[in-house]
């Protein structure tokens, strides 16, 4: 094998310009070995041959499957829209199914133009991976009916779910009473939170999410002062801490009239 790859760098180096090179990437005509090659690289180091399109690589349906799935971390549009994976999917109801774990979580955590139905196809029950559905609960791409049954998956599923930039509003008064502390900490960070959420958070275990909502730079300082007298540290519990005395005497002492030698 390394003879043969070895004579094939020879091949490609010597006899291909790099203009050359390119368009055999993306030839379907182009021998499957010369593809295998194009897409490990060169048998020393592996550095990609002068000329090299991934991209196109990504496309060519003459690329075995599993070299295919190599290049799927940089170009996962290509890959999954590439004829040879559609037929593979098309010809093997669990051809998704059957794809590594870390290829599984990878798509259903993936924004650059994947195909809803693979997310859904990989995510979309229970019986799923639990790490294929998390990483599908933090994926904006996730079709939203997906998002919002995922409400009643284990709770690994609902805090990143929480984590979803695009998790729909309807959803926050329902993780608002979520029984894990984690869920309700994390939604309480989220800088878009409707009123009938804060009023659940503070009518709920207010002192697991204080901190959250008072840091929360979109909660108003009006809520802050709720929270806080929630909590047994309002107006009155300030004037009689140390501190508060403390302040207390120092203005009196500046309300105090001047004495001295010219007092």
């Amino acid at each position: 094998m390394v003879a043969s790859h070895s004579r094939l760098f020879s091949v490609i180096e010597r006899f291909h310009t790099k203009a050359e090179i390119a368009q055999m990437c993306g030839d379907p005509n182009t021998p499957t070995d010369t593809l295998v090659a194009l897409v490990v690289g060169q048998p020393w180091g592996g550095l990609p041959y002068p000329g090299t399109d991934h991209e196109l690589l990504a496309k060519n349906p003459s690329v075995p499957m599993e070299l295919l799935l190599r290049l799927m971390s940089r170009f996962p549009k290509q890959v999954t829209q590439n004829p040879a994976f559609r037929m593979n999917m098309a010809a093997n109801p669990r051809f998704l199914d059957e794809l590594s774990p870390s290829h599984q979580e990878y798509l259903a955590g993936c924004e650059a133009g994947i195909d809803k139905a693979i997310i859904r196809h990989l995510a979309d029950h229970r019986s799923k991976p639990l790490k294929v559905r998390m990483r599908a609960a933090r994926n904006p791409k996730t079709p939203k009916d997906m998002l919002r049954a995922y409400t009643r998956h284990a709770w690994q599923v609902r805090a990143h779910l929480v984590l979803n930039p695009k998790l729909p509003k309807d959803v926050q008064p329902i993780l608002a009473r979520d029984k894990k502390r984690v869920v309700r900490a994390y939604l309480a960070e989220r800088h878009d939170l409707l009123d009938e959420t804060i009023e659940i958070l503070l009518a709920g275990d207010l002192a697991s999410v204080d901190s959250e909502l008072i840091l929360n730079p979109k909660i108003s300082d009006e809520v802050r002062w709720r929270i806080l007298e929630l909590l047994g540290y309002g107006s009155t519990h300030w004037s009689n801490s140390k501190k508060g005395r403390r302040q207390k005497r120092d203005e009196r002492w500046n309300r105090r009239p001047p004495t001295g030698f010219f007092g």
